[in-house]
């Protein structure tokens, strides 16, 4: 048997620096792959309409805080309007958050909701998420909302061209809301068939109304699709008003009906959710709160919802933003 020469200890640390180098390049193309993946994902929420009191712009900080707190590798970029004040602005610029400023996206014709006019006109600005064409993959929060648990996963979910991934819009109106549609009633929610269900199981986007909620949306932004969705606002009076009946959310689900993915309700945990599906609600499971109706912010002790649990977990993280902060940045 023929025996291999021995190494000498030059070859042998010539090898060891190689492989240290080719280690080293290996890593250096990993890191700058991962560093170029995360700058064409984010995060998005939108700021519009601020007075100085607002309490959508501490909704936003303490949202932001939730997703630093639950390490997200992604930034959150807040997108705002010509109705946004300079304060507000500067605030959120203090705390290290990213903005941009988008061109107000309202309907072409005036759209009565009553007493929610002024809120569901607002949420129109939400569809310039679309038009973010520098990114790659963008999933858009309510600034009402908070992170409980990483979610990072949303911006690795395959989407098909010409789909969006949300979640499915609870349509019991447990609150009786006159002005709602009949058919918004427990048996066309998806969220009643699915509390008898396997939990792992997902009610397709097909059911009931086919209704998603617009507070969550994982999209990969491009002008096909904003185009689309620019035309309808722009021209609503040639297409059905019934599509604007909930303002971007019932576009939204018109428009890409039966080609959304229905997303598993914790990423959009409607705090109402807890008390109308208890079978289904699991504290251990919700990532994402969502604080539809009254906000926490609110809470008075008149207040009915000021007893919710969930808010109460709006205000653990709020008192920790506060201790944490500096004067400078400071907003409660």
């Amino acid at each position: 048997m023929q025996m291999k020469p021995k190494m000498s200890s030059y070859e042998f640390l010539d090898t060891c620096v190689f492989a240290y180098s080719l280690i080293e390049t290996v890593y250096f193309f990993y890191q700058a792959n991962m560093t170029d993946t995360c700058s064409k994902r984010t995060w998005v929420t939108l700021l519009s309409d601020v007075g100085e009191e607002n309490g959508y712009l501490t909704g936003i900080l303490t949202l932001n805080y939730t997703l630093i707190k639950v390490k997200t590798r992604y930034p959150l970029l807040v997108i705002y309007t010509s109705k946004c004040h300079d304060s507000a602005l500067s605030v959120l610029q203090k705390s290290g958050i990213k903005i941009k400023y988008v061109e107000m996206l309202q309907p072409s014709m005036t759209l009565d909701y009553g007493v929610d006019t002024k809120r569901f006109n607002e949420c129109f600005n939400k569809l310039r998420v679309f038009e973010l064409y520098e990114y790659e993959r963008v999933v858009f929060i309510d600034s009402d909302m908070i992170f409980m648990k990483n979610a990072d996963e949303l911006f690795d979910i395959p989407l098909d061209r010409g789909s969006i991934a949300s979640a499915h819009a609870c349509v019991c109106n447990p609150r009786k809301r006159p002005h709602y549609p009949k058919e918004w009633v427990p048996s066309n929610c998806a969220y009643t068939a699915q509390q008898d269900m396997h939990s792992g199981s997902l009610i397709p986007c097909t059911f009931g109304i086919k209704m998603l909620n617009s507070g969550l949306i994982v999209l990969n932004p491009n002008p096909e699709e904003f185009g689309i969705i620019f035309d309808h606002v722009m021209n609503c009076e040639k297409y059905p008003q019934s599509i604007f009946n909930f303002a971007e959310q019932s576009l939204l689900s018109r428009l890409y009906e039966e080609k959304w993915m229905p997303l598993p309700y914790i990423y959009n945990a409607l705090k109402t959710l807890r008390t109308v599906h208890e079978k289904l609600w699991d504290d251990n499971d919700v990532k994402i709160v969502h604080y539809i109706l009254n906000k926490p912010w609110h809470d008075k002790s008149d207040n009915l919802d000021s007893q919710d649990p969930t808010h109460a977990w709006w205000w653990e993280f709020q008192k920790e933003r506060l201790e944490k902060e500096t004067d400078s940045i400071i907003y409660k």
